[in-house]
């Protein structure tokens, strides 16, 4: 027998535990760092859950923001022909005048609510 296996055989128990050890260093490591990943993806998916979210909301409200342009839009027009409609047609007849403005007004209110 040689001094390796000499030495071996009458320190097997060190070198047992010391194997042990390094075993057991290498899982604790490994458990640590396995709970690393995992808050990491944890993480990640909250990250996704809110950017979601976001685009979901900005998506309402661009499409709120077009249905208040289109109201915008339908008023201005509103407007625009009833300030024709002034000059053009109603240059003398105030009563008629008051009637059509009166109209114009209610058309435009139902305009901005989104009613016409």
């Amino acid at each position: 027998m040689d001094k390796f296996e000499e030495a071996w055989k009458a320190n097997r128990h060190v070198w047992e535990s010391t194997k042990n050890l390094a075993k057991a260093m290498y899982l604790a490591g490994e458990a640590t760092q396995q709970a690393k990943v995992e808050d990491a993806n944890t993480k990640a998916q909250m990250c996704r859950d809110e950017k979601n979210y976001a685009i979901n909301r900005w998506s309402a409200v661009c499409k709120e923001r077009d249905e208040l342009q289109k109201r915008v839009d339908k008023a201005l027009q509103e407007i625009k022909g009833a300030a024709c409609w002034i000059d053009e047609d109603a240059s003398g007849d105030s009563d008629w005048l008051k009637g059509g403005a009166l109209r114009a007004l209610k058309r435009l209110e139902q305009a901005l609510k989104g009613e016409v």
